[in-house]
């Protein structure tokens, strides 16, 4: 498994702090040398070391999975729409020739 945690720069005053993305085998800023940070993907906030696995913040990842249940939530309703529809039609059609 390719490893896509990134980081970022620990020094508050680097100019690379915010402009630039290390990638996880780096361990130096190349601009202050400094010792870099693993950072969430989505909001480069700083997050810890739990594996390759991990690669945003719980709050990112909250929100990811708010969006997937909205997402499934408003699906379902739609298949079920579709299904209703489809039962009903003939009876409708009918309803509407007369």
């Amino acid at each position: 498994m390719k490893d896509k945690r990134i980081k970022i720069c620990s020094a508050e005053k680097c100019f690379n702090k915010s402009k630039r993305i290390y990638e996880s085998t780096d361990s130096f800023c190349s601009e202050c040398s400094n010792t870099l940070v693993l950072a969430c993907k989505k909001c480069k906030s700083e997050i810890a070391d739990k594996g390759p696995e991990y690669n945003r913040c719980l709050a990112c990842k909250a929100k990811s999975h708010d969006l997937r249940d909205k997402a499934t939530g408003g699906t379902g309703f739609a298949i079920a729409v579709a299904i209703v529809a489809k039962k009903y039609a003939p009876t409708l059609i009918n309803m509407v020739k007369k």
